[in-house]
């Protein structure tokens, strides 16, 4: 996976070209909702900066299992850290409760 620090994955306050930051807001004046539009105009420096999507090639070895932000990189504008976290807990406790084992339930 790339870092964030890879310079083409993300571009500092400041270091947009001017030409580049003129045609955003000349997008803005017609895309987004009106709260963005007026959001992007009046942000001085903008910025860039990539949204990666990763996870763990398996969430399980032997009885040790990895659930929620351990498990997976969840995007951070979708507010869905906690709701993944909560999500992976539901299933586990589901599977204790119907199948016959720990390792079972592990394994499901």
């Amino acid at each position: 996976m790339a870092r964030s620090s890879d310079p083409l994955l993300s571009l500092p306050p400041g270091l947009i070209a001017p030409q580049v930051h003129a045609e955003l807001l000349t997008r803005a004046r017609t895309l987004p909702p009106e709260h963005l539009r007026l959001l992007m105009e009046h942000t001085r420096e903008p910025f860039a900066q990539a949204i990666l999507d990763g996870r763990v090639t398996r969430m399980r070895k032997d009885r040790m299992l990895l659930t929620g932000d351990a498990a997976f990189v969840v995007r951070p504008h979708t507010a869905a850290s906690a709701e993944k976290a909560a999500a992976d807990a539901i299933h586990l406790f589901t599977a204790l409760q119907q199948l016959p084992s720990l390792d079972a339930a592990l394994a499901a």
